[in-house]
């Protein structure tokens, strides 16, 4: 036997009609000055990414780039990137899209990795450092990721990937250098 909802239509359209009036304001309304804080990956940038074994010892290096721009009224930034085979294939590219959300006071993520597939993640910011935590499944696996943006400066930044399947035992698995690119 279920629980019957006590909610009627016209409760529905009423919340839907209060949702769309706060989003309507939040969209319109002055962004905070939190809305920039992630404005550091905006412009083109040339990457080096390196992965990792157990130990720590780097396994395997490509170089790639990524262009970050904003869109929406500055409201989402969207990046896209690209790694290279030594020979100048691309061997993997992705999307991700970020936005500040005002009535959450949260950045989110939502990102398409062609290799990796799909995920979505909330930034905490950590002092200088942006973290942020995820999960799906490799190979149905249930895998979590942390990823954290740290050393950001006007021309350079890095960016940490590790992964758990405890959640308590996190390994460094990536690690990419970007490095702004010239005459743009």
């Amino acid at each position: 036997m279920t629980a019957q909802s006590t909610f009627k239509p016209s409760d529905l359209l009423l919340m839907r009609s209060q949702l769309e009036e706060q989003w309507a304001n939040d969209y319109l309304g002055e962004q905070p000055p939190e809305a920039n804080q992630l404005d550091f990956i905006v412009g083109s940038w040339d990457m080096t990414r390196r992965a990792f074994d157990l130990e720590g010892n780097v396994t395997a290096e490509s170089e790639g780039e990524m262009h970050a721009q904003k869109l929406l009224e500055d409201r989402i930034i969207q990046e896209i990137y690209y790694s290279y085979l030594p020979d100048g294939r691309r061997f993997r590219g992705g999307i991700g899209l970020h936005s500040y959300i005002p009535s959450t006071k949260q950045w989110v993520t939502a990102s398409l990795d062609a290799a990796v597939g799909a995920n979505s993640a909330v930034h905490i910011k950590n002092g200088d450092e942006f973290v942020y935590e995820s999960s799906f499944e490799i190979q149905g696996v249930p895998i979590r990721l942390r990823g954290r943006w740290y050393s950001i400066n006007e021309d350079s930044y890095f960016w940490e990937g590790s992964g758990s399947l405890d959640g308590e035992t996190w390994l460094k698995t990536y690690e990419v250098h970007m490095v702004r690119k010239l005459n743009c």
